[in-house]
């Protein structure tokens, strides 16, 4: 997982959506009024493959 942060925002951000939420979460727990989460612009190739893993996901979710 690879993050690069200025002044608290998350500019490159690589990882799962829940990772993301986490530091959105922890950034809210020091005081952040929002999360400030900038998804990066990732390659088609891994769009969708993060596409494939949340929908499996969510097919999990619905059981």
């Amino acid at each position: 997982m690879q993050v690069e942060q200025i002044d608290g925002r998350i500019l490159d951000y690589e990882g799962t959506f829940d990772e993301m939420l986490k530091i959105g979460s922890e950034q809210m727990r020091k005081g952040a009024r929002s999360m400030k989460i900038f998804r990066v612009p990732v390659s088609s190739k891994k769009k969708k493959k993060l596409n494939k893993i949340s929908r499996e996901s969510r097919r999990v979710n619905r059981k």
